[in-house]
Formats: C-alpha cells, sequence, structure tokens
C-alpha cells in the first residue's frame, strides 16, 4: 500500500465511522478527526490520526496531547466514564521498541477515563489484525483496505469527496441539534418581564413591595385568605416581588432560564410551562410555608424542570451543552433554600416538579405524541 493509497484509507475508515455507524465529528482538520458515539454504554471517543512516524518518541509526545484533550473532554461533557481510542493510520511502526505503549491506559485514579492507541499500517497482515482488534473492542466494522487501485489523481479526487461527505454530515447533524435549541421566539418571556416590572413599579407606588399590607391588598400569597376562597392569590403571587434585590434576581433568572425554555418550547407550550409550575409552587408554598410570599420563583423552577426534562429526551445532547451548569445552579440554588430560613423552598420545589411534568405533558415541538403524555397530565391534575 502506498502513500496516497494509505491517505485514502485514512478517509475511508473516517466517512465510515461517520456515514456508516453513525459517530459525530467533534473536531476535524486535514489530518486529524476527534469522533464521539452516544451509542455504547461507555461514551466512547476516537481521535484518528494520518502520521508517517520514525521512532516511538513522537508517537508519546502526541499522545500526552490525546491524553490532555480526553481529560478535558470528560468535564465538557459531563460524563461519569469516558472511553477513547487514539488511532494512527501510518505506514510503518516505529524502528525501535513501541511495545510499552500499545496497552490501555487508565488516565485518573478511579479508571473512569482509559485511552488505547492503536497503529494501523500499511502491512497487510498486519492491519488486518488490528482492524479486526478495533472491530471487536468497539462493536464496528471497520473496512480493511482502500476500496481503490487507482491512479494517485483518482485517489485525490476521492479522498476530497470523502471529505466533503464527512463536512455535509456533520453540518447536517450540528444544524438538526441546533433547531432543538431555535425553536421558538423568547416572547412571552420578555412580555413576562414587563408584567413584572410594572407591578414592583406599583408596589413601590402604593406602600411599598415589603410592606405586608401592600403586598397582600396586591395578591400577595396569604394564607386565611386562599382558604377562605381567594385562590387567584396563587397566581397573582407570582408578579409580585418582596424588595428590589427580589425583583432583580428574579428578573435576570426569567431573562436566561425563561428565555432558553421558550426558544427550546416555543411560547405556547412555555405559557402552559410557566404557569403549571408557578400553580404547582403556590400550592406548595401554601401547603409548607404559613407566611406571606411572593414572586415568580415557582414558575421560574419550574424553566428548570423544563430543562431537565429536555435533558430525559435528548440526555446526550443536554449534557454536552448546558447539562452540567443546569445541574449546578440547580442544586446549589435548592441547597441556598434549605440554609436562609426566609426562602420559600416549598415554591422552588413545587415548582420544580410542577415546570418538569408540564414539559412532559405538552412534549417537545416536532416529537411525535406518545401515550404516555397521557399518563403525565393525569398525574400533574
Amino acid at each position: 500500500m502506498n502513500v496516497m493509497r494509505h491517505d485514502l484509507y485514512f478517509w475511508q475508515v473516517v466517512h465510515h465511522l461517520v456515514v456508516e455507524e453513525g459517530y459525530r465529528v467533534l473536531d476535524m482538520e486535514q489530518s486529524e478527526v476527534w469522533l464521539e458515539s452516544d451509542a455504547l454504554k461507555d461514551r466512547t471517543v476516537i481521535r484518528i490520526k494520518r502520521i508517517d512516524v520514525d521512532w516511538g518518541n513522537q508517537l508519546r509526545a502526541d499522545f500526552e496531547q490525546v491524553r490532555k484533550k480526553m481529560l478535558w473532554l470528560k468535564r465538557q461533557l459531563g460524563v461519569r466514564r469516558l472511553r477513547g481510542e487514539a488511532i494512527y493510520v501510518t505506514m510503518y511502526p516505529p524502528v525501535d521498541d513501541w511495545s510499552s505503549f500499545e496497552a490501555e491506559e487508565k488516565l485518573d485514579r478511579n479508571g473512569n477515563v482509559t485511552l488505547r492507541p492503536t497503529l494501523i499500517v500499511a502491512e497487510e497482515s498486519e492491519r488486518k489484525a488490528t482492524i479486526a482488534a478495533v472491530n471487536e473492542r468497539l462493536s464496528i466494522h471497520l473496512p480493511h483496505v482502500a476500496l481503490l487501485d487507482e491512479d494517485g489523481y483518482q485517489m485525490e479526487q476521492m479522498a476530497r469527496y470523502l471529505r466533503q461527505q464527512i463536512r455535509h454530515t456533520a453540518n447536517a447533524t450540528q444544524q438538526k441539534e441546533r433547531r432543538l435549541f431555535q425553536y421558538g421566539k423568547p416572547y412571552a418571556t420578555y412580555g413576562l418581564l414587563v408584567v413584572i416590572a410594572f407591578m414592583y413599579v406599583l408596589l413601590e407606588m402604593n406602600g411599598g413591595s415589603t410592606d405586608m399590607p401592600t403586598l397582600i391588598e396586591f395578591g400577595a400569597k396569604y394564607n386565611p385568605a386562599i382558604a377562605d376562597g381567594e385562590w387567584w392569590r396563587l397566581l397573582s403571587s407570582m408578579f409580585l416581588h418582596i424588595g428590589i434585590l427580589h425583583f432583580m434576581m428574579n428578573s435576570l433568572a426569567l431573562f436566561y432560564l425563561g428565555g432558553t425554555v421558550e426558544r427550546i418550547y416555543g411560547t405556547s407550550r412555555f405559557f402552559i410551562i410557566y404557569f403549571i409550575a408557578g400553580l404547582t409552587g403556590s400550592i406548595a408554598s401554601f401547603a409548607l410555608n404559613a407566611h406571606v410570599s411572593a414572586g415568580a420563583s415557582g414558575a421560574i423552577f419550574g424553566c428548570f424542570g423544563a430543562l431537565l426534562y429536555f435533558g430525559t429526551v435528548h440526555k446526550k445532547l443536554f449534557f454536552r451543552t448546558m447539562g452540567s451548569s443546569v445541574l449546578l445552579i440547580l442544586v446549589f440554588n435548592l441547597a441556598f433554600g434549605f440554609i436562609i430560613p426566609m426562602i420559600d423552598n416549598g415554591a422552588h420545589i413545587g415548582g420544580l416538579i410542577g415546570g418538569f411534568l408540564a414539559s412532559a405533558v405538552v412534549h417537545l415541538p416536532n416529537h411525535r405524541p406518545r401515550l404516555r403524555q397521557l399518563g403525565f397530565l393525569l398525574l400533574t391534575v
């Protein structure tokens, strides 16, 4: 196998992994491609590189860079376990001893990140044995040999065509994922922010947003009044805030979280999620907290619930994008609510649950309706 045919083989392997095996392109350069598979139990990343080496230390130096990126990818992907394959498509093995370089290596203390180097060389029998081992390890079917035995120009044209196909497939996958986050525009979020700001100014002009009688008069959650039949307070309290800090924090959270949820679910679904979450948060507050309370916190935590539901439908994409940050912020806010007595954590938890259930009822746009939506509707009611 000459050098040009080995170059073509490199792109045939990458093309097979992306187009036939469904691997996702993480990064792609002229002679190096990073791929990821969501199909296996343990998340698998393959870094495949076309390189010709003379000495083992050249491989070891390159492998050190792969080690660092694997550990970085584990943090970025938010996974517990990550298996890596560093595949080198090279004409010949190093002339010096490199046998110690062939074993799988644990990159962290618990062995949750592993990396195995593999050399695919030009010599036919050794190449076939290596490919067979890789196929068995990863449950794939890599091609054994370049499919063309033509002149150099035709091989170069075929390699260029394969690169274009790989980029086209990668771009199509990225566009499909991007559309999941760009279904709607955050018009309702902006409208809610305007209403909340208007009500805050109205409170300040009529006694102050920290004055309890004023809050009760304008519709805060006040248990005796609700028990007497003023159930509308469960909804009106969502638009009132106690003090400038409470107003600013919730407005900022609604701007980011509400905007994200509305872009994913669309305006009509977002309205349903927001108000069901706000209602369940107020009901939980009524049941668990006897104090006068107000705020959009329950509905905002419902936005967390909506993002968590998105994560159950698109688990890999969720953790690859925002999952770790969402979970970290959520846990921090819930813990903070348990530490600070004045925070109505009942409303937060009620809103979180309500938002998750409501999201399961309306489901995501452009997804086929499922029977379980009816079950979640009954559970929500």
